[in-house]
């Protein structure tokens, strides 16, 4: 939150770019998820773009088990259902 505002304070806020922007992200989101379902995606393996950012996993195998928290899956389904 605090980065949003400062971001707001230094670079200014104009809801009209915001929303254009907003719809341009969705309409990549929108091709990107045509293109998984096609099979015409790129993917990448996860474990390729671990390695290429030097991210080191340092939960337990249990963690790794575990499932997503309530928290988690309601803060993703909020961030999904704002943007359709």
């Amino acid at each position: 939150m605090a980065h949003a505002l400062y971001e707001m304070t230094f670079f200014g806020y104009c809801s009209k770019v915001v929303s254009k922007r907003v719809e341009e992200e969705k309409h990549i989101l929108d091709e990107r998820y045509k293109e998984i379902q096609s099979g015409t995606a790129q993917l990448i393996p996860f474990e390729e773009v671990m390695a290429e950012t030097n991210y080191v996993d340092k939960r337990t195998p249990e963690e790794k088990d575990l499932p997503l928290s309530k928290d988690m899956y309601s803060s993703h389904n909020l961030c999904y259902n704002n943007l359709y």
